[in-house]
């Protein structure tokens, strides 16, 4: 049984590491944005500096900071990376900042391939700043269609092994770091003709600019913990239960597990199937009353059969349906680029195909029992009139 107060001490720890992060570095939102103020404040007397026209070094001053940034943001300590069959989380959370830090990676590479030059580095960092903007509006994209209800299964996406995420980790890092090279070899050329005024300023736009990219960040880790207060609001006033609120901190922290989705579907038609015993054994019971309705009230006599045979054959179609979405979706797991990547899925849907298989029989079996038994009733209230 899931102790509440585990749970909380969870969230509570969550909302502490934040605190104590920003502590130890010494940095906070705030400190950022004064420092960033007073950079800007130093740029803004140097409106009259001659280097403002040549945009080919300015950009380029602005994408190899942006590539030095994006080096020690990659090379952090991935985390919620499992080996285990799991969908891949859907912990992402559409914001303002999320959106306004992709523009912000898109705008230097976007501008320097516009009207400075198509170099494969610029071109490179440019791909990188596409996919954050991409990300970033699917996720407000999904924020206004998603539905308020649970779905039966997940996309059937799943996420990185530790070896596949370790692997694209390093190819990411050796492609920013090639580009980094790239851009500083280009960037030391053009400065040594530059005067040291012109270095000073261009100093001071990188530090404004790396500036705004750390303050964006810190807002989005901030934004991070947020769920925890409002999962500790909601497990304080009993609206969800420990066992609830542990199985959302696993999903969003590692994805939901496919083998637990699985289940729990299992689970729902096996209970389904018990109630349609249930509601077989109920028709049969209304069936024999419909047979002491008097023989000159055949009209009757009908109706009561028809709304005695109406639920079970309304909970047998739903059945089918279920069943057959099942199928689809077993079909989808199986396709050959998932289980490529994924080569453990294989067992776990084999198994899953022949339970889909027996729940089609079982269901055939149900309907024809309960059509057999509908047919019998007629058949005898129109023989006896």
């Amino acid at each position: 049984m899931t102790d509440k107060k585990e749970v909380l001490d969870y969230l509570r720890n969550k909302q502490k590491a934040q605190e104590i992060d920003a502590k130890v570095n010494g940095i906070n939102l705030w400190v950022l944005l004064g420092a960033l103020a007073l950079v800007v404040w130093q740029i803004i007397a140097s409106l009259n500096a001659p280097i403002w026209p040549q945009k080919d070094l300015i950009l380029r001053v602005l994408l190899v900071t942006e590539a030095v940034y994006l080096v020690t943001w990659v090379s952090q300590k991935s985390q919620g990376i499992t080996d285990d069959i799991r969908y891949s989380s859907d912990s992402g959370e559409s914001s303002f900042e999320g959106l306004f830090l992709a523009v912000l990676l898109l705008m230097p590479p976007g501008l320097f391939v516009t009207l400075v030059d198509r170099r494969w580095s610029a071109m490179a960092i440019l791909v990188i700043g596409l996919l954050f903007t991409s990300i970033a509006l699917s996720l407000m994209a999904s924020g206004f269609i998603k539905g308020s209800g649970k779905k039966k299964f997940p996309e059937p996406s799943f996420g990185l092994t530790k070896k596949a995420n370790a692997r694209a980790e390093w190819i990411v890092i050796a492609v920013l770091v090639a580009v980094t090279v790239d851009q500083a070899w280009l960037l030391w050329l053009d400065l040594s003709s530059a005067s040291v005024d012109s270095v000073k300023l261009l100093t001071l736009l990188a530090a404004a600019f790396l500036l705004l990219l750390i303050a964006v960040r810190r807002r989005l880790r901030t934004d991070a913990v947020l769920w925890t207060y409002e999962m500790e609001t909601e497990l304080v006033l009993g609206v969800i239960s420990a066992k609830v609120a542990l199985s959302r901190i696993e999903n969003r922290a590692l994805g939901p597990r496919v083998k637990d989705v699985m289940d729990e579907f299992i689970e729902d038609i096996e209970k389904r199937f018990s109630e349609l015993s249930s509601m077989i054994a109920k028709c049969s019971e209304d069936l024999a009353a419909a047979h002491e309705v008097p023989a000159k009230y055949q009209v009757e006599r009908s109706s009561r059969i028809a709304g005695a045979a109406g639920a079970p054959r309304a909970h047998i179609e739903k059945l089918f349906l279920d069943i057959a979405e099942f199928d689809e979706y077993l079909k989808k797991l199986a396709s050959p680029n998932r289980t490529r990547r994924r080569p453990e899925l294989l067992g776990l849907l084999e198994s899953l195909g022949l339970k889909q298989k027996d729940y089609e029989t079982r269901a055939a079996r149900e309907k024809k029992a309960l059509e057999s038994l509908i047919a019998d009733a007629q058949s005898s209230i129109n023989s006896n009139p």
